[in-house]
Protein backbone atom coordinates (compact mmCIF):
# COMPACT_ATOMS: atom_id res chain seq x y z
CA UNK A 1 0.00 0.00 0.00
CA UNK A 2 2.71 2.24 -0.01
CA UNK A 3 5.08 3.95 -2.76
CA UNK A 4 1.85 3.49 -5.36
CA UNK A 5 1.47 5.38 -8.62
CA UNK A 6 -1.59 6.56 -10.33
CA UNK A 7 -1.78 6.91 -14.31
CA UNK A 8 -4.88 7.58 -16.90
CA UNK A 9 -5.11 5.31 -19.79
CA UNK A 10 -7.24 7.57 -22.42
CA UNK A 11 -7.58 4.97 -25.44
CA UNK A 12 -4.30 3.82 -26.80
CA UNK A 13 -2.52 6.46 -24.84
CA UNK A 14 -0.66 6.28 -21.27
CA UNK A 15 0.04 9.25 -19.13
CA UNK A 16 3.05 9.48 -17.54
CA UNK A 17 2.77 8.35 -13.16
CA UNK A 18 1.70 10.23 -10.39
CA UNK A 19 3.08 9.49 -6.89
CA UNK A 20 -0.38 8.54 -4.90
CA UNK A 21 0.11 10.12 -1.00
CA UNK A 22 -3.41 9.33 0.33
CA UNK A 23 -6.38 7.28 -0.51
CA UNK A 24 -7.66 3.59 -0.55
CA UNK A 25 -6.89 1.69 -3.72
CA UNK A 26 -9.92 0.25 -5.15
CA UNK A 27 -10.05 -3.58 -5.82
CA UNK A 28 -7.59 -4.62 -2.76
CA UNK A 29 -9.05 -7.10 -0.52
CA UNK A 30 -8.21 -4.90 2.13
CA UNK A 31 -9.82 -1.75 0.75
CA UNK A 32 -13.17 -2.18 2.70
CA UNK A 33 -11.78 -2.57 5.90
CA UNK A 34 -9.87 0.38 5.05
CA UNK A 35 -12.76 2.58 4.27
CA UNK A 36 -14.74 1.80 6.63
CA UNK A 37 -11.76 2.26 9.70
CA UNK A 38 -11.54 6.03 7.98
CA UNK A 39 -15.36 6.64 7.51
CA UNK A 40 -16.14 5.28 10.77
CA UNK A 41 -14.39 7.99 12.04
CA UNK A 42 -16.08 11.12 9.93
CA UNK A 43 -19.47 9.59 10.25
CA UNK A 44 -19.34 9.76 14.01
CA UNK A 45 -17.53 13.25 14.10
CA UNK A 46 -20.81 13.90 11.63
CA UNK A 47 -23.28 12.41 13.96
CA UNK A 48 -21.62 13.96 17.00
CA UNK A 49 -23.13 17.33 15.59
CA UNK A 50 -27.08 15.68 16.04
CA UNK A 51 -28.16 17.61 13.06
CA UNK A 52 -32.07 17.34 12.31
CA UNK A 53 -32.69 16.05 9.14
CA UNK A 54 -29.85 14.37 7.65
CA UNK A 55 -29.43 10.94 7.04
CA UNK A 56 -26.26 9.43 5.82
CA UNK A 57 -25.99 5.51 4.27
CA UNK A 58 -22.99 3.95 3.93
CA UNK A 59 -22.43 0.75 1.69
CA UNK A 60 -18.55 -0.40 0.96
CA UNK A 61 -17.12 2.51 -0.66
CA UNK A 62 -19.41 5.07 -0.79
CA UNK A 63 -21.50 7.64 1.18
CA UNK A 64 -24.50 9.78 0.92
CA UNK A 65 -26.22 12.20 2.61
CA UNK A 66 -30.02 13.31 2.54
CA UNK A 67 -30.01 16.71 3.88
CA UNK A 68 -34.16 17.85 3.75
CA UNK A 69 -35.44 21.18 4.87
CA UNK A 70 -38.27 23.54 4.78
CA UNK A 71 -36.13 25.84 2.49
CA UNK A 72 -33.04 26.60 0.58
CA UNK A 73 -31.75 28.12 3.49
CA UNK A 74 -32.62 25.74 6.22
CA UNK A 75 -30.68 23.04 4.11
CA UNK A 76 -27.69 25.37 3.40
CA UNK A 77 -27.46 25.97 7.26
CA UNK A 78 -27.75 22.09 8.17
CA UNK A 79 -24.98 21.46 5.57
CA UNK A 80 -22.61 23.96 7.42
CA UNK A 81 -23.44 22.34 10.68
CA UNK A 82 -22.35 18.76 8.88
CA UNK A 83 -19.74 20.45 7.46
CA UNK A 84 -17.99 20.88 10.91
CA UNK A 85 -18.06 17.26 11.27
CA UNK A 86 -16.76 16.27 8.51
CA UNK A 87 -13.86 18.25 8.15
CA UNK A 88 -12.62 17.40 12.32
CA UNK A 89 -12.95 13.78 11.07
CA UNK A 90 -11.10 13.89 8.61
CA UNK A 91 -8.18 15.83 10.74
CA UNK A 92 -8.43 12.74 12.88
Amino acid sequence: MRKREMRVRVGKRLGRGVDMEGGIVQGSPLSPILFMFVLGGVLEEVRKERVEGVSMIACVDDVNFIVVGNSEEEIIERVSRMEVGLVRGLKR
